[in-house]
């Protein structure tokens, strides 16, 4: 049975994140072990185009316009070390969470999902998942009194082992979140 070629969404269950390890031209990515996001609150993914345009006889012509990349932005409610590491490097030793200058960005892939049912019309739920993506700004911090959401973007490349920047994937049956 085909679903239905449009749905509706509403809010995110869970998200998880991969480092990623090889991408290959023409072969196939690897990536670490799923780190689960906690406290997810929102994603956020913002496809971004660049336009080019053919001027001649003192008037445009023609345009053209290509998606070159994405921006991802997410907020989530408790503090992971072990996602943080995959985030922004550094290390979680189980005791305490470093960031040195030797320590480099790392590229990672996140999943993310709605729930079942979450507003959405085909019954099931829907993945989201970018393959490719490197942090541009990450919160951390505490609040007075209250709670302190985190917050970051990233912005996602093409893999270049196949080309994929993002993936939207419905479901007429809610799955979790895959694991490779």
């Amino acid at each position: 049975m085909a679903l239905a070629p449009t749905t509706k969404l509403f809010s995110t269950e869970d998200c998880k994140i991969q480092r990623l390890l090889t991408d290959p031209e023409g072969g196939s990515p690897t990536y670490g072990p799923m780190i689960d996001v906690p406290g997810i609150r929102q994603v956020t993914l913002t496809p971004e185009f660049e336009s080019k345009q053919l001027r001649g006889d003192n008037k445009e012509l023609d345009s053209d316009t290509v998606m070159v990349a994405a921006t991802i932005g997410w907020d989530y409610a408790k503090l992971s070390y072990a996602a943080l590491e995959v985030f922004i490097g550094g290390t979680w030793d189980g005791t305490e969470y470093t960031r040195s200058q030797s320590d480099y960005l790392p590229s990672w892939r996140m999943t993310w999902k709605t729930p079942t049912n979450g507003g959405s019309d085909i019954g099931g739920d829907v993945h989201f998942e970018v393959g490719k993506a490197k942090v541009t700004a990450h919160n951390l911090g505490t609040a007075f009194e209250d709670y302190q959401l985190l917050n970051a973007t990233a912005r996602c490349n093409f893999r270049l082992a196949d080309g994929k920047l993002f993936g939207i994937i419905p479901h007429e049956t809610a799955e979790a979140l895959a694991s490779a």
